[in-house]
């Protein structure tokens, strides 16, 4: 894997975290970090975290915040299932409307699944 460095705006080496840290077990990483590796903005991790939808970080101290590289991963392989069991409920949903000899899209309302 050749990770690029994430930067601040500073531009300082200090304030750097490869992708590649992704892979340690133990690493905690930082915000900047987990939004690179989830493709989500900040403020969406953070709105996820309120919903419960995304792993909690460790506080360590009153300005700083980490998470867990093994959790973000674990979040990030979670949403591939998910989006998998959405695919298998829409066939299933398809197969029992055929199966009631009704119109799937009817079905859907009646179940709450309109899309």
């Amino acid at each position: 894997m050749n990770a690029q460095p994430i930067t601040t705006n500073h531009g300082s080496n200090h304030n750097t975290q490869l992708l590649d840290v992704l892979q340690l077990e133990d690493a905690l990483l930082r915000l900047r970090t987990v939004s690179q590796a989830t493709g989500l903005s900040n403020a969406t991790v953070y709105r996820k975290l309120a919903a419960g939808e995304f792993p909690k970080p460790v506080r360590l101290g009153c300005r700083c915040t980490r998470w867990k590289a093994a959790d973000v991963r674990a979040w990030i392989q979670a949403q591939g299932r998910s989006i998998v069991a959405t695919e298998e409920t829409a066939r299933s949903t398809a197969d029992l409307a055929k199966e009631l000899g009704v119109d799937l899209a009817d079905l859907e309302r009646a179940l709450g699944l309109d899309r």
